[in-house]
């Protein structure tokens, strides 16, 4: 019976939650967007801090999403050009590793810096990708 009673308080309280955010006496933090990535093969997912209201919101999301994927498609360019230079023949294996652990060193610290700028310019969260 107390179990009941619980659960039933619960399914009051998320109704009301609901009834509120819907009429607008109660805002959530965050909006989650997805918008397609420029080459049409896929999806980019973000959380994004609300702004005066969801319109104002959608617009900074998808500012964010061209600023990102941009930077992403950036980062990702200038690691492939350095991993195809570095692998010049003739060079030693050896020297060609050490190399490409420098270059993907740099590039997840690239990586991370886009996601702070991100974060920092637009307070939005990438979430992921299809």
């Amino acid at each position: 019976m107390k179990i009941g009673i619980v659960v039933g308080i619960c399914g009051i309280g998320i109704l009301a939650a609901v009834n509120a955010a819907s009429f607008g006496l109660a805002s959530f933090a965050n909006a989650d967007f997805t918008f397609p990535v420029t080459d049409g093969n896929g999806t980019m997912s973000y959380r994004c801090q609300m702004k005066e209201n969801l319109v104002e919101t959608e617009k900074n999301a998808r500012a964010a999403h061209a600023f990102f994927e941009l930077r992403l498609l950036e980062t990702a360019r200038n690691q492939a050009e350095a991993m195809s230079a570095s692998m010049l023949q003739g060079r030693p294996s050896s020297k060609i590793a050490a190399e490409l652990e420098v270059i993907n060193a740099e590039s997840v610290s690239s990586r991370k810096a886009v996601h702070r700028d991100l974060e920092q310019q637009f307070r939005c969260e990438y979430r992921g990708n299809t």
